[in-house]
C-alpha cells in the first residue's frame, strides 16, 4: 500500500507554482483506521519548493498531512468496491517564501498540490485497498482451504469435512491499537472415513454483512463410522487377549461387528478350552449427563452342547463382559483433550508470523445415534470459542 503511494508521489507530483518547482514525497508511512465500512487514511507528505534566481537558489520545505475517507462494500459474490475522497488537510510544518513582491502563502501551496493530485491519490488509494485486500481471491482460497479434510483419528482414518454455505462478516470497530471484527462460517460438516462429497464452489457460497452477537461457534457434525473401520479397531484391541485362571484358558482369535435385527452385533471367536463364538448384542446407550456410551445392557450368548465348555464360558462370563465394556465404553468428555490437541495441531499448520489464533472447545454433546447397514451414524455438537489477533499485515502484500 505505502509502496504504491510512494511511487506516485515521487514520479507523478512535480508541478510549478508561480515559477517555483514543487516536489512531493512521502514523509512517513500512511496510517489506516477502519470503522464499520470506512477506512480513514492519513498520508504525511513532504513538500519541497525550489527556484533558481539570477544570483541565488531559493528553496523551502514543509510537511502536510492529508486525510482521505474510503467507503467500501462487499457484495454477496465477494466482489469488493471502494470510493475514496479527500476530506481535509493540515500542515505539520508550514513553509513560507517571500521574494521581492512575491509572497507565496501556505494556502496557495496546499491548494495547488491537492488540486492537481487529488483525483490521482484518490484513485491510487481505491485501487490499493481493493488490490491489497484482494477479498475475492482470498475468500476463494479460504473456501478451498476449509474444505480440505482434517484428520480426527488416524487409527480409524476419520476426518472432518466442512462444506460452507455462507460467510458472514461483522462491521469493523477500531480503537487506538486494533481494528476488530468477527467472521462467521456457516457450513455443513461431517466426520467420515472417506470424502464422498463434491467440493462446494465459491459461487454457491454467500457473503453476508451481519453484526452477530454470538461469542462462541457451534459445529453440528454428522459422524459416519464404517463397520469395517470399527472392525479394524476392535481387532487391534482384542485379538490375542486371553483369559486364564485355575487352569482354564480362553483366547480371542477374531472379532466382527455388524448390524442385526436393529441391534449392534459383536462376535468374538475364541480358542482354548472353548473353540467357538460368543455374541454380544444390543444398542449402545448414551448418558447425556456423563457424556459417555455404555454397553452394560448388551446380551451375551453362545452355543455349545459341551458341558465343560459351558462351564468355562460361565466361569469367564463376568471377566469377558468387563473386558467387552472396557473396549466399547467411550466418554466424550474423556476425549475432549484429544480433540483439543487435534484442533490446536491443525490450526498451527495455517498460522503465520503475526497471527495468533485460539479455538478452545467449550462443550461437546452427542445427539442422534443410528445403526445403518454399513455405517454407524451420530450427530456431534461442538461449542467452541474463536479468538484471533493479527499483529502484522504483511501477508496482505
Amino acid at each position: 500500500f505505502n509502496n504504491i503511494l510512494t511511487q506516485h508521489l515521487e514520479y507523478d507530483t512535480d508541478l510549478s507554482i508561480l515559477g517555483f518547482d514543487l516536489k512531493a514525497k512521502n514523509m512517513d508511512s500512511a496510517t489506516l483506521a477502519m470503522q464499520h465500512k470506512t477506512v480513514m487514511t492519513a498520508l504525511p507528505v513532504k513538500i519541497l519548493l525550489s527556484r533558481d534566481d539570477l544570483f541565488k537558489a531559493i528553496s523551502a520545505s514543509g510537511s502536510l498531512k492529508i486525510i482521505f475517507e474510503t467507503t467500501f462494500d462487499i457484495d454477496s459474490s465477494f466482489h469488493m468496491t471502494s470510493d475514496t475522497h479527500c476530506k481535509q488537510y493540515e500542515w505539520l510544518e508550514k513553509p513560507r517564501i517571500s521574494v521581492g513582491r512575491i509572497k507565496l502563502g501556505i494556502q496557495t501551496i496546499a491548494s495547488a498540490f491537492i488540486k492537481l493530485n487529488r483525483q490521482k491519490l484518490e484513485a491510487q488509494i481505491d485501487s490499493s485497498i481493493v488490490q491489497q485486500f484482494d477479498f475475492n481471491n482470498r475468500m476463494d482460497s479460504l473456501i478451498r482451504q476449509i474444505q480440505k479434510p482434517i484428520s480426527v483419528d488416524t487409527a480409524s482414518d476419520l476426518s472432518l469435512h466442512l462444506r460452507p454455505l455462507s460467510i458472514q462478516l461483522s462491521s469493523f470497530v477500531s480503537d487506538s491499537s486494533y481494528t476488530m471484527g468477527k467472521l462467521k462460517l456457516i457450513s455443513r460438516s461431517y466426520i467420515a472415513t472417506e470424502d464422498s462429497l463434491t467440493s462446494t464452489a465459491k459461487s454457491n457460497v454467500d457473503f453476508i454483512w451481519s453484526d452477530f452477537k454470538e461469542k462462541t461457534s457451534r459445529f453440528q457434525v454428522a459422524i459416519k463410522i464404517g463397520y469395517d473401520k470399527l472392525n479394524e479397531l476392535l481387532k487391534a484391541r482384542t485379538i490375542g487377549y486371553s483369559f486364564e485362571q485355575d487352569g482354564k484358558f480362553l483366547r480371542v482369535e477374531d472379532v466382527d461387528i455388524s448390524k442385526s435385527d436393529e441391534k449392534m452385533l459383536i462376535l468374538f471367536r475364541l480358542s482354548g478350552d472353548y473353540n467357538g463364538t460368543v455374541a454380544f448384542s444390543g444398542m449402545p446407550k448414551f448418558n447425556r449427563r456423563k457424556q459417555s456410551f455404555s454397553t452394560s445392557d448388551f446380551d451375551m450368548s453362545f452355543k455349545t452342547k459341551n458341558l465343560f465348555q459351558k462351564t468355562v464360558l460361565w466361569f469367564f462370563r463376568s471377566r469377558m463382559r468387563k473386558h467387552f465394556e472396557e473396549v466399547f465404553n467411550f466418554s466424550i468428555n474423556d476425549r475432549m483433550k484429544d480433540f483439543q490437541l487435534l484442533i490446536d495441531d491443525n490450526v498451527s499448520k495455517y498460522l503465520f508470523e503475526g497471527l495468533e489464533l485460539d479455538l478452545p472447545i467449550i462443550s461437546m454433546d452427542l445427539g442422534n445415534f443410528e445403526l445403518g447397514l454399513e455405517t454407524i451414524d451420530m450427530d456431534l455438537e461442538l461449542e467452541m470459542g474463536c479468538y484471533g489477533e493479527l499483529n502484522d499485515f504483511r501477508f496482505l502484500r
